[in-house]
C-alpha cells in the first residue's frame, strides 16, 4: 500500500469516528474507536494511550497526531 493510499484510508476511519465532524477525536470518540476494534484496554489504560496520541495536550486528538502516532508505532514494531 502506497504512503497515499495509507493515509487515505486514516483519513476515512479518522472520519468515521469524528462523530461531530469537526476534525478531532474527544475523548468518547476514542473509547467508540476502542470498542470498534474490539479492544479490552482498561479505562486506565484508555486514559494512558489518549494522552499518548494526544501530542499537544489540548483534549482532542487529530487525524495528524493520529497519523504521527501510528507511524512511530510502525517503525518501532519493523525495527523493534
Amino acid at each position: 500500500m502506497s504512503a497515499q493510499q495509507w493515509r487515505n484510508d486514516l483519513v476515512k476511519t479518522f472520519a468515521q469516528f469524528d462523530a461531530d465532524d469537526n476534525g478531532r477525536i474527544d475523548r468518547g470518540e476514542f473509547d467508540s474507536l476502542l470498542d470498534a476494534l474490539g479492544s479490552k484496554m482498561s479505562a486506565s489504560d484508555r486514559d494512558t494511550g489518549f494522552k499518548i496520541v494526544d501530542a499537544d495536550g489540548d483534549g482532542h486528538i487529530t487525524c495528524d497526531e493520529l497519523a504521527t502516532w501510528w507511524d512511530v508505532v510502525r517503525e518501532e514494531g519493523v525495527s523493534g
